[in-house]
């Protein structure tokens, strides 16, 4: 569920595998080097940032970077013109990343850059990025348990919620849409989670909880349907929403064809997330 992009909170055994697996790294000038890491905005949409750093006495000016990975379905270019990283600077160079080879191959990966150094020296550089944070063997996991729910059925917020009043306090119906792909297999829906600006509530009372029981079983070959949750304001303090960058992600606990259990976490469309900060906003007011 690319509209549900998800966390995984439980240990699955997972590597992946693309298609070919890429040339070997080239030597770039002593003192270029280039990690991987994600941040929290990065999450949502499927970022990954290439950074780069110049431990050189020269400028670093880089024309084209490409990141390629067995753990992806395909290359990824950066989609920048051109950039100039001073001596002893690191730059981020972002890109969006394609869909997950899930396989049990070692995961090997290059960033190959086309570069020039002020003292003259060029070419065609490939590195073995690190990975300092050990970031991707965790989104390996996310990436491949993911699939294994879209396999079968996809999960999206993709409507406004509508507020509502019920035991005496403001509510918001919230619907996921759930369109199953024909598939073998089911998944399940065991319980929703709260957000830092949402919470899942009673849909009897409305009162709220830090996790609400579903126990909602879909098969690949079901008919397309809607789950409506119902969901409170879960913050009012005024730099909740200002800072805000996952507040409005609800997690789901699912279980998998295969029993395995994990969280993922729905992301509302925009103009969704923008519906959410509403409510938030009128109950807080």
């Amino acid at each position: 569920m690319r509209a549900a992009r998800i966390l995984l909170v439980a240990m699955i055994a997972a590597s992946l595998t693309g298609c070919a697996t890429p040339a070997p790294a080239t030597e770039a000038p002593a003192g270029i080097t280039v990690n991987l890491h994600q941040t929290r905005p990065d999450l949502a949409v499927r970022k990954l940032e290439v950074a780069v750093t110049n431990g050189t006495d020269s400028v670093l000016s880089i024309s084209r970077l490409v990141f390629e990975s067995t753990q992806f379905a395909e290359p990824v270019a950066w989609a920048g013109s051109g950039t100039s990283i001073r001596p002893n600077v690191t730059a981020d160079l972002p890109v969006l990343l394609p869909e997950p080879a899930c396989g049990d191959d070692p995961v090997v990966a290059v960033v190959e850059f086309d570069y020039t150094l002020a003292d003259g020296r060029s070419g065609t550089a490939r590195i073995t990025p690190t990975d300092e944070f050990a970031r991707m063997p965790e989104l390996a996991l996310e990436d491949c348990f993911d699939k294994s729910i879209t396999d079968v059925a996809t999960i999206e917020a993709t409507t406004a919620p509508r507020i509502t009043q019920l035991g005496g306090a403001t509510v918001a119906q919230y619907d996921l849409t759930i369109t199953p792909t024909g598939a073998p297999g089911t998944v399940t829906i065991d319980r929703v989670l709260s957000a830092i600006l949402i919470a899942p509530a009673d849909p009897a009372t409305g009162v709220a909880g830090d996790f609400i029981p579903l126990d909602v079983t879909i098969a690949g070959t079901d008919a397309p349907s809607v789950l409506t949750l119902t969901i409170v304001a879960n913050r009012c303090d005024v730099h909740a929403i200002a800072e805000d960058k996952r507040g409005t992600f609800l997690g789901l606990n699912v279980t998998n064809p295969d029993g395995v259990a994990g969280t993922i976490f729905i992301i509302p469309t925009d103009a969704v997330k923008e519906s959410l900060y509403a409510f938030v906003r009128e109950v807080c007011a």
